[in-house]
């Protein structure tokens, strides 16, 4: 069962790995808000088997986190497939489920959805972000994260099955700032950063003037 206002599931990483596939793909379709469908229902049924797999190797770390799975992004009307929050790391996925290339388009969703979450979930704004991009059936992925942008995003890295777990674990390590309560985090408001209210004042202000000028 989710705690979160803005997923479809939501849990501990260690009560994930201890449900069945059927009671997470039960609580995703009950929550769902549209009806699901044969091909939606594989695909995630896929997604929770590639998530299990890579987040055993957090669990039996002594580490713990929580995962949350069709996170909601209401600035971009769509949907993170999943976030997981382990240590000081906020890790959004974005799966291409039978995809063998790494698409400049989902290179640049996978980038949009760690940008929002960075600029408009609060919970986000001082944490470390690594957009994770995976195409199941690509041949190879990124062997390593590149260096964080100056707001603490770092550029999409993109995985095949294969390497997800190693881009999860690098992503443990190199994360910086205090840990993260990932059952809070998903309860947080969806708020812009003050740089981005700003920003809009600024742009709000500059419209404004322009539309003086043209009628005065």
């Amino acid at each position: 069962m989710s705690v979160s206002h803005a997923a479809w599931y939501g849990t501990s990483i260690h009560d994930f790995l201890s449900a069945s596939d059927t009671q997470v793909l039960d609580a995703l379709a009950a929550t769902s808000a549209f009806d699901v469908d044969l091909n939606q229902r594989d695909a995630w049924r896929e997604e929770i088997h590639i998530l299990r797999t890579t987040l055993r190797d957090v669990a039996s770390s002594g580490g713990d986190g929580w995962i949350y799975l069709e996170f909601d992004v209401p600035r971009l009307g769509t949907r993170i497939d999943a976030v997981v929050i382990a240590g000081a790391a906020v890790i959004p996925i974005e799966f291409k489920v039978g995809e063998a290339r790494y698409r400049r388009t989902d290179i640049d969703q996978t980038w949009d959805y760690g940008l929002d979450l960075k600029n408009f979930h609060e919970a986000s704004h001082d944490a470390s972000v690594f957009p994770l991009l995976v195409a199941t059936a690509a041949a190879e992925g990124d062997s390593r994260w590149t260096m964080p942008h100056p707001d603490g995003v770092r550029p999409p890295c993109c995985a095949n099955v294969e390497s997800l777990g190693l881009a999860v674990r690098r992503a443990l390590t190199e994360a910086k700032g205090k840990l993260i309560d990932g059952k809070a985090w998903g309860c947080a408001s969806y708020r812009p950063t003050p740089t981005i209210i700003q920003a809009a004042r600024a742009l709000y202000k500059h419209h404004t003037a322009d539309t003086h000028t043209v009628f005065c």
